[in-house]
């Protein structure tokens, strides 16, 4: 249900109602269809938010109202219908109210799971969320990929010097630039104190050096007008079969950048397997 729209969502919640509604018309069971009533204000309300969800119990309890209605026996108070209406108006409400914002606080929870807190992109648990599904998908497709790890040189003897406040902006700041310099399909995480991944999907060993050629580019021009005394050490592998496991995609990743690290650091070596 979650991959679904929210048109989807009010179209399946909507016609469950309408079938809920029929089947109250055929089979007057009156109050023993709250339950089925109340199923589709919590479908609508978990899976599209509170809004539908509240529109969603309005109809509900006017569809409720209307099949009272046509079937109150001679004699029946309609005061009495409206005042069950109103009553049920009222669960219905909060139902779709405690509904939306659990679920509200449950996918802002699974975000920050997988957010690094300084800097706003992913952290190593949500790199390899992201790692997992691109496996798969290069798996199913054939398609080529490029996992590459970049670390911030003299990062920690600049932090000492400058300051725990002064390497948290500069951190920030490379991830900006990072986040600028790729697409919104790709994927940048801090995975540590000064290491950043990036996954490129159906991205190749020649694309892959274009991308990373300018991102290091742009982190040189901007280190160099603010005056950082670090470097940048980046390692890249393109993947033209699927590693086996992620394990796998980040200890190649891992090695191509500790030898770019070994020849000299402040450079980038390129891998291809």
């Amino acid at each position: 249900m979650e991959r679904r729209s929210r048109s989807q969502v009010l179209a399946l919640g909507w016609g469950l109602l309408l079938a809920i509604w029929v089947l109250d018309r055929v089979v007057p069971l009156q109050t023993a269809l709250l339950l089925f009533y109340m199923l589709p204000v919590f479908l609508v309300s978990t899976f599209a938010g509170l809004g539908p969800g509240l529109c969603t119990a309005l109809l509900a309890d006017v569809g409720w109202f209307l099949s009272d209605s046509l079937w109150a026996a001679p004699g029946e108070s309609t005061e009495r219908h409206l005042l069950d209406a109103l009553i049920r108006l009222a669960v219905f409400t909060l139902l779709a109210a405690l509904e939306a914002s659990r679920e509200h606080l449950l996918r802002r929870e699974r975000v920050f799971s997988r957010t690094d807190s300084l800097t706003g992109v992913d952290n190593g648990r949500g790199f390899r969320q992201r790692a997992e599904a691109e496996i798969a998908r290069a798996d199913r497709t054939g398609a080529p990929f490029t996992a590459a790890f970049l670390d911030l040189d003299d990062f920690k003897a600049c932090n000492d010097r400058n300051g725990h406040s002064a390497g948290d902006g500069i951190l920030c700041a490379v991830a900006g630039v990072l986040k600028a310099s790729t697409r919104p399909v790709d994927a940048v995480a801090r995975i540590g104190g000064d290491e950043f991944a990036l996954l490129l999907p159906e991205t190749g060993k020649a694309e892959a050096e274009m991308v990373l050629d300018r991102l290091r580019a742009d982190l040189t021009f901007i280190g160099e007008r603010a005056g950082w005394p670090i470097g940048f050490s980046l390692g890249a592998v393109a993947f033209t079969r699927p590693p086996a496991t992620v394990d796998v995609l980040l200890r190649q990743a891992d090695l191509a950048m500790y030898e770019a690290k070994r020849g000299g650091k402040g450079r980038t070596v390129y891998l291809e397997v």
